[in-house]
């Protein structure tokens, strides 16, 4: 197999894959908005343990992004932005029960600085979802679109059929009725003629 076809086919792969990735995503569990925000509530519980097992010196920063993104997905920025903030406050809470903080400015600067990534996450996680939602949309639009005019095609096939049915009816029976006449009076004529 060619080397560009195997990178086509892993590109389309790809594709598909993230377009199912972002499709899960996207899907509210069931139960609605409280079954979400619960879920995302008892992630958010274990990584704080996991947090305080750890302690202090070691940083989980990155697990706190999953129920971000989820709280995103599921119920909006609004509540990304307010999943990230009780992360970072989960994360104080975490390493303040180890003890006071040894250098107290540089973790205030640290939180601070998580709370930004975790909002400009929030941020672009909604953009991109917003997008993908967008384009959904138009495929589904373009689709009725789509599906309206191959109808309309198909009515217009079948008027056709029946205009041309019509037509080839109309001078099979103006054929019939002139020709017809017309021979019927040439074989009297040649009967007369022969008599």
């Amino acid at each position: 197999m060619p080397e560009s076809t195997l990178r086509a086919r892993i590109a389309v792969w790809k594709a598909r894959m993230s377009d199912r990735v972002i499709a899960r995503l996207m899907k509210v569990p069931a139960g609605g908005p409280f079954r979400a925000l619960a879920t995302i509530l008892a992630m958010l519980f274990v990584v704080g343990v996991i947090d305080y097992s750890i302690g202090p010196r070691a940083s989980v920063t990155l697990l706190y992004v999953i129920p971000i993104a989820l709280s995103v997905a599921w119920l909006g920025a609004r509540a990304g932005s307010g999943i990230a903030a009780v992360a970072v406050l989960a994360r104080v809470a975490g390493d303040l029960s180890w003890g006071p903080y040894e250098y107290p400015e540089a973790a205030t600067w640290n939180r601070f600085t998580d709370l930004s990534i975790y909002l400009a996450m929030v941020w672009a996680l909604d953009a991109l979802l917003n997008s993908q939602r967008r384009l959904e949309d138009r495929v589904a639009d373009r689709t009725r679109e789509l599906q309206q005019a191959v109808a309309d095609r198909r009515q217009l096939e079948r008027e056709l059929l029946q205009i041309s049915s019509r037509e080839r009816n109309l001078l099979g029976q103006e054929i019939h009725d002139d020709i017809c006449q017309h021979l019927v009076g040439t074989a009297l004529s040649a009967t007369v003629l022969a008599s």
